[in-house]
């Protein structure tokens, strides 16, 4: 029985306190080869990694901040393990807001806006350098973001 491929939350996994590597070396995953080999003389925590975290946190959230408009585009896409997660405090410019993203029973990713301070505009909205969401997409989630101002 095959494997998937390895994803970055299961070889955190692997090291002492789920800190990643600068490197780890793998092979195609198999039976016999389940998790990426350890390369003994990586570095950890090493920064580029140590920030990885909050590079997925954005990937997922959709996150993408624009203090000079004050406007928050989110478009949330969690991942099955990650039904919940919650945001308290973030500061976009000169305001703070606390978001929780949950996942639906249908599986579709929503957020709610639980506390804002300050004249922050939080919209759905895939980021400006999304590949996957055409024009006809990006209308509907601005549109509905807009009812919710």
């Amino acid at each position: 029985m095959g494997h998937t491929a390895p994803n970055l939350r299961e070889a955190a996994a692997l090291y002492d306190f789920c800190r990643l590597p600068e490197l780890f070396a793998g092979h195609h995953r198999d039976d016999a080869h389940p998790f990426p080999a350890l390369y003994p003389k990586a570095c950890w925590p090493q920064a580029w990694s140590a920030s990885a975290l909050f590079c997925i946190l954005q990937a997922i959230l959709g996150l993408y901040p624009y203090a000079p408009l004050n406007l928050l585009l989110v478009d949330p896409h969690l991942p099955d393990w990650l039904p919940d997660l919650t945001l308290n405090e973030l500061k976009v410019g000169e305001s703070r807001v606390s978001i929780r993203f949950y996942r639906e029973k249908n599986g579709d990713s929503e957020y709610e806006v639980l506390d804002k301070r300050g004249n922050l505009h939080v919209v759905r909205q895939p980021s400006p350098w999304s590949t996957t969401s055409g024009p006809i997409e990006r209308t509907m989630d601005l549109l509905e973001s807009l009812t919710t101002l």
